[in-house]
């Protein structure tokens, strides 16, 4: 997209240097699929530089499935062999024309959420991760939001807040 970095993986690596410089844990960049062309390209020529990537940045907007998203960080792992820190993830329906048409029910996005937490917890090589909320009114993501339209918790607000992490 024009309004994202839209940068050659040759200009990220130019620019990479200057990011290790600044000392402190360094994320890979966050491409839509952390498989695609541009993420694997990037990932060779770092590790052929020798440049510092200390774990890998996952984005998911997927469905309600639990275990399509745990083979996918398990591919990702065994991929780049580095922690993954989920900066980014929700259930989406990049089809729905309104949030009323949204396929994925309020309750079905806490179902994913309450098995999905605990699953995360268990994951040695999952660091972090952070759920994405949208606005009540986001067409794919409404049903994925942590607080409604006058900022109070919705249930999934409600599970997440309350969710305890076993990591430290």
């Amino acid at each position: 997209s024009p309004n994202q970095s839209n940068m050659s993986v040759d200009e990220a690596i130019a620019l990479w240097p200057k990011l290790e410089a600044i000392g402190l844990p360094l994320g890979s960049p966050a491409t839509v699929n952390p498989e695609n062309k541009w993420m694997i390209n990037f990932m060779q020529k770092a590790d052929d530089l020798g440049l510092r990537v200390d774990f890998i940045c996952v984005h998911h907007y997927g469905g309600k499935n639990v275990q399509g998203l745990l083979h996918k960080l398990h591919q990702v792992h065994q991929r780049y062999n580095r922690p993954i820190w989920i900066t980014e993830f929700a259930v989406a329906d990049w089809n729905a024309k309104s949030t009323g048409q949204n396929r994925h029910s309020a309750e079905d996005v806490l179902k994913f959420m309450e098995g999905i937490l605990p699953a995360l917890e268990s994951l040695e090589y999952v660091s972090r991760y952070a759920w994405f909320s949208a606005s009540s009114t986001s067409k794919p993501l409404g049903r994925a939001t942590l607080f409604d339209e006058n900022n109070h918790l919705t249930a999934l607000g409600r599970y997440y807040a309350s969710f305890q992490p076993t990591k430290k």
